[in-house]
């Protein structure tokens, strides 16, 4: 294990995924690496080919293909978390071209899989509750409350991943009172209670991603993620934390092979949608390509200016790139010779991030600045004390949703959505949907259960006459009335 990849610039690491099953079938040509790998000097050769020539890269980490999980979170990111636990911030973003592992390297994928393909987000949580309960049993000074946000970038516009699409809409990022960093204004923060409920949001939320199929990836994201974990210590006087979490959508040709003269409607504005969703992921690219070739110049003495505006992906990494985080870059490839022109730009990138100086721990100190760059505009008022309702804590005021509220949102939105629509087939209900609809005082998985206070009788008809015409809801059952005397009823969705 290295020591923590902090101060003074940006760590890099090289990950080449192995070849797929389908891609060893296709043949030698698609599978022939045009890389050699130098573990011994974390150095990757580039092998002469038609149009490129014989080149080095150098780097902190090289994971050639067949690199563990394990191997991969403990060589470079454990050192990342406990630095973060030490009140320091921490990033790890996963850079390459489309299909190339960034999603499976970050821990996204189906939770089916073995436990030793757990990826490090999951791994990060796990090491951070492990530390969580270490402290609170030992009452030891540090210890600390955690939160998450989560969004996506699609298409240059801000989401919330942990609200649902029916509820979702553009967050505006905005520049933070000092003008040093960005934030994104509106994003709902999740106190986490347990490392259970962690990974069950994140599941939730990654069902809200943006996925579409392309030519490389059939479950390529169409967006850039950043989850944010906020360590907040008991001990004021220990600054609070943040690690910061970024899998980047892979980098693409923005062509379509042409479409058959019946193609539908549908098929062609699909076409269309993929396209323009490849020029905005690598415009966003291209920015960030441009932030970091400026701040590696820095190290030479040049003057250029990086341009942090250009995208909302610059914008909010503004504070992780060249700032006191320590930063860990992950940079994907899978070294098949068909594939040699992207994965010379990434190599090429990845070598320019790790020119990027950063703050030193001394720097930090005396300019210590937002831990991470997405925050709710609360934050942005330092007079705001912490909060306590209901046995969870707010530090900024109550801006936190509680566990009651986190699900609430998050498991029966989607599914009230379609009650309304069946109370909205019988006339004269709209409105007495609309006024009670929202009342909902509990729910689980797969149920709402929902007090109309009065109403029962005709939503429960309507109910059901909406359910004899939609598979949509299928039963309706009384409960036990409430103070108020009336009653609350449960509806079931398939």
């Amino acid at each position: 294990m290295r020591p923590p990849p902090g101060p003074p610039r940006i760590q890099v690491g090289l990950r080449c995924r192995p070849p797929f099953d389908h891609e060893l079938e296709w043949g030698q040509e698609t599978t022939a690496s045009a890389l050699n790998f130098d573990a011994t000097h974390a150095t990757v050769h580039v092998a002469p080919g038609r149009h490129y020539s014989q080149r080095s890269f150098g780097f902190d980490y090289l994971w050639p293909p067949g690199t563990s999980q394990e191997y991969l979170y403990q060589d470079a990111v454990c050192p990342i978390v406990q630095h973060v636990l030490r009140g320091h911030n921490g990033t790890v973003i996963a850079y390459g071209q489309t299909g190339t592992g960034k999603t499976y390297t970050m821990g996204f994928l189906d939770s089916m899989l073995p436990p030793t393909h757990t990826g490090i987000i999951p791994r990060v949580l796990a090491q951070l509750f492990a530390a969580q309960d270490t402290a609170i049993h030992d009452e030891a000074p540090r210890r600390f409350r955690m939160s998450i946000r989560f969004l996506q970038i699609y298409m240059e516009n801000v989401y919330d991943l942990l609200v649902p699409p029916s509820m979702a809409h553009e967050l505006p990022v905005r520049p933070t009172q000092d003008g040093a960093a960005f934030f994104v204004d509106g994003i709902q923060e999740y106190a986490l209670t347990s490392l259970d409920q962690a990974l069950g949001l994140i599941a939730i939320a990654m069902r809200h991603r943006m996925l579409a199929a392309t030519p490389r990836n059939l479950t390529s994201s169409r967006s850039h993620t950043m989850l944010s974990i906020s360590l907040d210590f008991v001990d004021e006087a220990h600054p609070a934390s943040c690690f910061t979490l970024v899998d980047l959508a892979g980098s693409e040709r923005p062509t379509a092979a042409p479409l058959p003269p019946d193609a539908s409607f549908a098929m062609r504005e699909q076409t269309k949608l993929r396209l323009n969703e490849a020029k905005f992921i690598n415009s966003s690219l291209a920015a960030l390509g441009s932030v970091v070739a400026s701040l590696s110049s820095h190290d030479k003495g040049a003057s250029s200016t990086p341009r942090f505006r250009d995208s909302k992906l610059t914008k909010l990494l503004k504070g992780v790139l060249g700032g006191p985080h320590a930063t860990l870059v992950v940079a994907t490839v899978d070294g098949a010779a068909q594939n040699m022109a992207e994965t010379l730009s990434t190599l090429k990138f990845a070598a320019r991030c790790k020119k990027v100086p950063l703050l030193s721990a001394a720097a930090a100190a005396g300019k210590k600045v937002k831990s991470t760059q997405v925050v709710d505009a609360a934050t942005q008022t330092d007079t705001m004390p912490p909060v306590d309702i209901g046995g969870h804590y707010f530090p900024h005021g109550g801006c936190l949703a509680p566990q009651r509220e986190m699900e609430l949102h998050m498991l029966y939105q989607e599914q009230l959505h379609k009650l309304r629509r069946a109370l909205e087939r019988s006339e004269g209900v709209n409105q007495t949907a609309d006024q009670h609809a929202m009342r909902l005082p509990f729910c689980e998985e797969n149920a709402s259960f929902c007090h109309f206070g009065g109403a029962e009788d005709e939503v429960m008809r309507t109910c059901l006459k909406g359910g004899g015409n939609d598979d949509d809801v299928w039963s309706v059952s009384t409960e036990d009335a409430d103070d108020s005397g009336h009653g609350y009823f449960q509806v079931r969705f398939d």
